[in-house]
């Protein structure tokens, strides 16, 4: 397996390509686009959900595509990661008042990171920990989003 992850630059052309695009034009998107008219229908905290688990099911075909990383990663423990990144990410453009510079920053961060490599991209390991610690913030978030709304009821009463 680790021969894959040291072939796998040279075997991708695209890769130097996949890592600016995919933030740039993910975001734009996602966050741009989808999240805010969601949150309108669904409330923040769930259009942030819904989109996560969305934006993880849309690359489920790249893992299917040999030309893609995608391929290489062990898919039952990225797509959480995804969704749980997703979340994060929608905390973020919330946070951020609605703009994408933030998540575009935090979405490019992580594919330098993965592209410069140090975890091989197969590794189980790798991509577990990356779901648990991102799923920890993601569930942090929506509790404290309920907890704030539930307080600012309160408020009102």
């Amino acid at each position: 397996m680790r021969m894959v992850h040291l072939i796998l630059p040279r075997r991708i052309p695209s890769r130097r390509r996949l890592v600016k695009t995919g933030a740039l034009g993910e975001e734009l998107g996602w966050r741009g686009f989808l999240l805010p008219r969601l949150g309108q229908l669904t409330g923040m905290t769930a259009a942030s959900w819904i989109m996560g688990v969305l934006w993880s099911l849309w690359h489920v075909p790249a893992f299917f595509d040999a030309t893609l990383p995608h391929y290489f990663m062990p898919m039952l423990v990225v797509l959480p990661f995804i969704t749980f990144f997703g979340v994060f990410m929608g905390f973020m453009f919330n946070r951020a008042g609605g703009s994408v510079l933030a998540t575009m920053v935090a979405h490019l961060s992580l594919n330098i990171m993965t592209a410069l490599g140090g975890a091989s991209l197969t590794s189980s390991m790798f991509w577990g920990a990356l779901a648990s610690v991102f799923g920890v913030i993601a569930i942090s978030i929506t509790l404290e989003s309920r907890a704030h709304t539930l307080r600012r009821q309160q408020e009102y009463v």
